[in-house]
């Protein structure tokens, strides 16, 4: 009996002491990280990434249009193609391949997961179930431009993620 507690003791510390990607795998990390940076290998990469992050804000804005209001701040009028709003998504998706590269880093990582969630915990409207809906639009989307997509990798990361960024929020 002595062992079984000491065992689900270890494992319980281990398993707490594992942070941001506690299930995401080293194969998992491996994955994700190959299948992102196959994205940006265009020498457009920055426009790209504008392409890309205007597209996920539109289907989030096409799924639940008062989200829409949580970014007036970047959408003069409304209009995804501004440069406000260019500029943001760039913003975004370079926030996301910061986490992708950093999910080898844990303590790096977990400093930047903390940054952003305390960053959003002071935004007014902002919910868990927003970051819940742009990783299932990339969850839909990035299968259409990976060719390689592996579902339960990105699931087992970036769900991680994810959590750990919208725990400050409702």
């Amino acid at each position: 009996m002595l062992r079984v507690l000491l065992l689900l003791t270890v494992a319980a510390v281990v398993s707490s002491s594992q942070g941001p990607s506690h299930c995401c795998s080293h194969g998992d990390r491996e994955i994700v990280q190959e299948q992102w940076a196959h994205l940006w290998e265009d020498v457009e990469s920055s426009k790209m990434k504008i392409g890309f992050g205007r597209l996920i804000f539109e289907k989030m804005f096409e799924a639940v249009p008062a989200t829409k209001d949580l970014f007036k701040r970047v959408l003069p009028n409304g209009d995804t193609k501004s440069g406000e709003f260019a500029a943001h998504c760039m913003r975004i998706v370079n926030g996301l391949d910061m986490l992708i590269n950093l999910l080898d880093d844990h303590d790096a990582l977990e400093s930047a997961v903390e940054h952003l969630a305390e960053q959003h915990s002071h935004r007014e409207g902002i919910k868990k179930q927003h970051f819940v809906g742009f990783f299932k639009i990339l969850e839909v989307g990035l299968p259409k431009i990976l060719p390689k997509y592996s579902p339960n990798a990105w699931k087992a990361c970036a769900m991680g993620l994810v959590n750990q960024i919208a725990r400050k929020l409702t």
